[in-house]
C-alpha cells in the first residue's frame, strides 16, 4: 500500500464513522489538569495548576498549526481536485496533531522536572526550617534554665535584703534604747552631783566620803 492508498483509506474510514467529520479543524478542548498532573499530598495543587497554565502558554494552537501546515502543503502541491484537497487536509491535520502532541510531551517533561526540583527544594527548605526550629528550641531551653537560676538568685537576694533590713531596724532600735538609757543615767548623775555640790561639805557625808577617798588616792600616788 502506497501513501496515496493510505490517505484514501483514511478518508474512507472517516466517511464510515457515525460522527460527522468537521470541514475545518477546531480548537482542542482545554485539558483536565487533574488528568495531566500527579498532585501529591505534600504539594500545593494551586501552585502546580498555576505552573501548568504558565508552561502551556507555550503550547501551539492546534488550529493555527493546522492552518500553517495546510497552507504550506497547498503551496508545495496545489490540489487539483476535491479529493486531493481532502487528502491535504487530512495530512495537515495529522501533522498538526503530531506537532502539538510532541510539544505537549516536551512541556510535560519540563513541567515534571521542574515540579520535582521544586518539591525537592521545598523538602530541603522544610528540613532546614526544622533544624532551625530545633536550634531555637534548644536555645529556649537554655534561656529558661538561665532565667530559672536568675530567679532563684533574685529570691535569695530579696530574702537577704529583708533579713538585713530587719537586722538594721532591730539594731537601730536597740542602739536608740541604749543611748536613751545612757542619757537618762547621765542626767540623773548630773542632777545628783549638782545637788551634792549645793549642800555644805560638812553636812554632806557623801561629799566627805568622796573627799576622803580622793585624798587616799592622792597619798597612794605620792607614795609610789
Amino acid at each position: 500500500m502506497n501513501f496515496l492508498d493510505f490517505i484514501q483509506q483514511q478518508i474512507q474510514e472517516k466517511q464510515d464513522q457515525t460522527q460527522e467529520v468537521p470541514q475545518q479543524i477546531k480548537e482542542e478542548e482545554p485539558l483536565n489538569l487533574n488528568e495531566n498532573l500527579d498532585i501529591s499530598a505534600n504539594g500545593s495543587s494551586s501552585d502546580e495548576e498555576q505552573m501548568y497554565e504558565e508552561y502551556f502558554k507555550e503550547k501551539p494552537s492546534l488550529k493555527a498549526t493546522y492552518d500553517e501546515i495546510y497552507e504550506k502543503l497547498k503551496q508545495n502541491s496545489p490540489p487539483q481536485t476535491e479529493l486531493e484537497n481532502e487528502q491535504l487536509q487530512i495530512i495537515a491535520e495529522l501533522q498538526a496533531k503530531l506537532v502539538v502532541q510532541e510539544t505537549e510531551l516536551l512541556i510535560l517533561k519540563k513541567l515534571h522536572f521542574d515540579l520535582k526540583n521544586k518539591q525537592s527544594h521545598q523538602a530541603n527548605k522544610i528540613e532546614q526550617l526544622q533544624k532551625e526550629k530545633d536550634v531555637m528550641t534548644q536555645m529556649k531551653i537554655g534561656y529558661d534554665k538561665k532565667f530559672q537560676k536568675l530567679d532563684e538568685k533574685r529570691k535569695i537576694i530579696d530574702q537577704n535584703q529583708r533579713i538585713i533590713k530587719k537586722l538594721a531596724t532591730s539594731t537601730s532600735n536597740d542602739y536608740l534604747e541604749s543611748a536613751i538609757k545612757r542619757v537618762n543615767q547621765q542626767v540623773k548623775i548630773n542632777d545628783k552631783v549638782q545637788v551634792l555640790k549645793e549642800q555644805p561639805q560638812k553636812d554632806n557625808p557623801q561629799v566627805r566620803k568622796l573627799s576622803s577617798q580622793k585624798q587616799q588616792n592622792s597619798f597612794k600616788n605620792n607614795k609610789k
